[in-house]
């Protein structure tokens, strides 16, 4: 039977006269060539994609290290939850969530570790800061978290009618000693730069006495002074020099004072013509070699936004070592300390000139160069002191330094005892006194009643009481209260004696004051030898009865 020819039986003859067909297939196939990324890229028209690609890619990255260099810029509605971004940006951890918005605070938790990842824990250089915007005319405000460079770039962008911004002082956070001085301009005669220089005097001389060691003029200056009986003829002569070498330049102050000196000459008080050849002496050394450790004139960046109808000030002191109060509620309670000091010295038609209200928790101060919404006033620089500067935003006026505080004041490394917010929050509330009339001068304690007078001057004492541990004492004539830097209109003082400790605390009968506890005074070397004594005697009785 004849072989039927198919299409594969000719396909394996051919294949039956030729070579192996895998090895003809694989001969035919073109080798791969080695290809260069440029001639890969290369589009007909001669343009290198490749290098087109690595171009963007590289300004992508100095884009990304660029924004990473100025920071965040996050506003929000809330307090409450700028605080919690800064808390996580600052590595801490997050508290629990709460079934009221978990979902709303869940992602803004998000955002704010996807800010840490890309920006990173705030560095020296460029640390993270809170911010508040005033946004309506009845102080409706948001928050903003940002780097202070990314905040620089946008306050600097900003005209100044549309600056209304303020610093977050968040509690507990280091703060540098910062004052807003203001009263109504109804009293023509009173001079608010005057005013200024004296109280910042003031503080200046109350910060070295207790935190730095006086200047070797200082100490000459002090101890002729009590040599030849010069505060006898001069009370304030401290206060009188530092205002007087100190605001003004060393040449003027020089010629000012020996002026004054030869004028003396023809003076019938002897004291007083001795008064001012002091003071000449004093400003020829300090012509050579400072006169203060602390220099208002270049160590306080003052800022005014003062009207016709009112004067107002902000100031803020740059320490000379670059130290800082704990906190804002420290610092308070020095302040109060040294306004009770000055015998209502600064009270201006029963207002404090000093606002003592700025030292609350997270309170918002106004920055250079911003106004309040409703005003067209906005605090700007005055004064050719070492801290005037021509930028937007000084840092010598934020009072949170951007620098890490060398050392901190008001706790218990400082050289003289400054209360802390853990110390006012851990002495207790006694039960609000009632009237008493259980005894009047003299008390157990004379001395530490003339130490308790001394404190407020032109005081007197109503009424004391004495328990196991404290004797109270209720005050007339003097109703200034530390907490508010003011005298009360109508309510009274009272101090109590801690016995145990020897230091004594302000309280008062003011509701608006109630839960006060003032900064504690230790009691004089002399009153507190007496307490001891007194309790050292009482302790001896008892102990013979129980025999």
């Amino acid at each position: 039977m004849p072989r039927r020819v198919t299409d594969a039986s000719r396909r394996n003859d051919d294949d039956s006269d030729s070579d192996d067909w895998r090895t003809s297939t694989t001969q035919r196939t073109p080798k791969r060539r080695a290809v260069s990324t440029a001639s890969f890229y290369e589009t007909s028209d001669g343009r290198n994609l490749g290098a087109e690609y690595k171009k963007i890619d590289e300004a992508r990255l100095v884009d990304t290290r660029k924004r990473q260099a100025k920071g965040a810029y996050r506003i929000f509605r809330k307090q409450a939850w700028l605080l919690e971004h800064a808390d996580v940006m600052n590595g801490h951890a997050p508290g629990p969530l709460t079934n009221d918005d978990a979902a709303d605070a869940l992602e803004r938790r998000l955002d704010a570790r996807s800010d840490l990842e890309f920006y990173g824990v705030p560095n020296v250089q460029n640390p993270g800061r809170l911010w508040s915007e005033e946004v309506g005319g009845e102080g409706q405000r948001r928050y903003v978290y940002a780097h202070l460079n990314a905040f620089r770039e946008v306050y600097e962008a900003m005209t100044s009618e549309k600056r209304h911004f303020y610093e977050l002082i968040r509690e507990g956070a280091p703060v540098r000693p910062y004052f807003d001085l203001e009263f109504a301009r109804d009293d023509a005669s009173i001079n608010g730069d005057d005013l200024t220089r004296r109280w910042l005097a003031v503080f200046a001389g109350a910060l070295e006495e207790a935190f730095y060691a006086p200047t070797a003029l200082f100490e000459s200056h002090r101890n002729a002074a009590l040599c030849h009986g010069l505060y006898d003829a001069c009370p304030d002569l401290d206060e009188q020099l530092r205002v007087e070498l100190d605001g003004v330049s060393r040449e003027t102050a020089l010629r000012a004072a020996e002026a004054a000196s030869e004028a003396s000459r023809n003076e019938p008080d002897a004291a007083k013509a001795a008064v001012y050849d002091h003071v000449a002496a004093v400003a020829r050394r300090a012509a050579t070699e400072p006169f203060c450790a602390i220099s208002v004139k270049d160590h306080v960046l003052q800022l005014d936004a003062s009207t016709s109808t009112k004067f107002s000030r902000h100031a803020t002191f740059c320490l000379p070592d670059g130290a800082a109060f704990v906190d804002a509620a420290a610092l308070g309670s020095f302040v109060r300390r040294v306004l009770a000091s000055t015998n209502d010295a600064f009270v201006i038609n029963g207002e404090s000139f000093v606002d003592a209200s700025v030292y609350s928790r997270n309170r918002c101060f106004r920055l250079c160069g911003s106004s309040k919404k409703t005003k067209r006033a906005p605090l700007v620089v005055v004064g050719d002191g070492r801290l005037a500067s021509e930028d937007a935003l000084p840092e010598a006026s934020l009072v949170v330094p951007v620098a890490a505080p060398s050392r901190l004041l008001g706790s218990h490394e400082s050289r003289h005892d400054v209360v802390t917010p853990s110390e006012v929050m851990a002495s207790p509330m006694a039960p609000r006194p009632q009237a008493l009339a259980e005894g009047s001068l003299p008390s157990p304690f004379p001395r530490v009643d003339a130490c308790i007078l001394a404190a407020r001057p032109g005081a007197t004492v109503r009424a004391w009481r004495r328990t196991p541990h404290t004797l109270t004492y209720h005050l007339a004539k003097n109703r200034f209260c530390e907490r508010i830097g003011r005298p009360h209109k109508s309510n009274n003082i009272f101090f109590v004696v801690d016995l145990n400790q020897a230091v004594f605390r302000q309280r008062c009968f003011d509701e608006g004051c109630r839960g006060f506890v003032g900064a504690p005074h230790a009691l004089s070397p002399e009153a507190a030898e007496e307490v001891f004594d007194v309790l050292a005697t009482e302790a001896c009785a008892d102990a013979e009865k129980r025999a």
